[in-house]
């Protein structure tokens, strides 16, 4: 007997990235980078989590034996924008070449060309506040229609192995609790990447002796603190930069809870 549960994540972006045996240090740096955006996906995303159990019971059902005796993690999504690299990833015994003139030629099949190679696959929901991350493959294989009316989908789906030695096979990262900003500006300077209440780290650039710096919480109730290196910093007021890097550090408390932005500030001269 076996139990489904299935949790549709809607529309979002898909990353991944060769699993060389860790997980990646920095999971903002990792939902944050377009180099390991496996394509523009379609029709969103979902997990299904399946088990099968063993039952049993006495004669006269004193005693009942229900153990999961095995689990099975699905991520499936559909990709719109790729290319014969993307389907590289996708299959265990795709490969992919260029040749001199730009040409991309993709092989698929024969059990020969098999690879081993395991994959750090995380979806990220287009609001930034959710997130799933899995270790696995494609084992299951894909299907791509050429239809006339539409674009070429490539249905696809992951199975999870183990990432770690107690045998997770889903990590969710759940941000919509978390006390956050609604906006954040450095007089006019061009955040890198552009402002989130869920990314946390910003670089940007100035000529500037001072700016001024405008941190305001989303939540009313929450406390901001805002520190320019050791530096306290009133949100609304200016910051004076030393010649180089200059680290802004921004705090939002809720109780117990302290959600922190890094901006590195780099000055030069104007």
């Amino acid at each position: 007997m076996g139990e489904l549960a299935q949790y549709t994540l809607g529309s979002g972006h898909l990353h991944i990235q060769e699993y060389s045996g860790a997980l990646p240090a920095s999971w903002d740096d990792f939902f944050s980078s377009t180099d390991n955006l496996i394509g523009r996906i379609k029709g969103g995303a979902s997990i299904e989590y399946t088990t099968e159990k063993y039952e049993d019971e006495d004669d006269l059902g004193y005693v009942v034996i229900e153990d999961i005796t095995k689990e099975k993690v699905i991520l499936k999504s559909g990709v719109m924008t790729w290319d014969g690299n993307t389907l590289a990833k996708l299959g265990t015994t795709v490969r992919a070449s260029t040749g001199a003139d730009g040409m991309t030629t993709v092989k698929l099949g024969g059990l020969g060309n098999q690879t081993t190679t395991r994959w750090v696959i995380g979806f990220e929901h287009k609001d930034r506040n959710l997130r799933v991350i899995i270790v696995g493959r494609n084992t299951e294989g894909f299907t791509f229609d050429f239809k006339q009316d539409s674009a070429t989908v490539i249905d696809c789906q992951f199975r999870a192995e183990a990432s770690d030695s107690e045998g997770t096979l889903v990590i969710m990262q759940d941000l919509r609790g978390c006390p956050v900003l609604k906006s954040l500006a450095l007089s006019t300077l061009t955040l890198t990447p552009t402002f989130s209440p869920f990314v946390k780290s910003y670089t940007a650039a100035t000529t500037n002796a001072t700016d001024t710096i405008t941190a305001v919480a989303k939540t009313s109730t929450d406390t901001v603190a805002i520190l320019n290196d050791e530096t306290p910093v009133v949100s609304g007021a200016a910051a004076t930069w030393a010649t180089g890097t200059n680290d802004v550090t921004v705090s939002v408390t809720r109780g117990t809870t302290v959600y922190t932005y890094d901006i590195t500030v780099t000055k030069s001269a104007g």
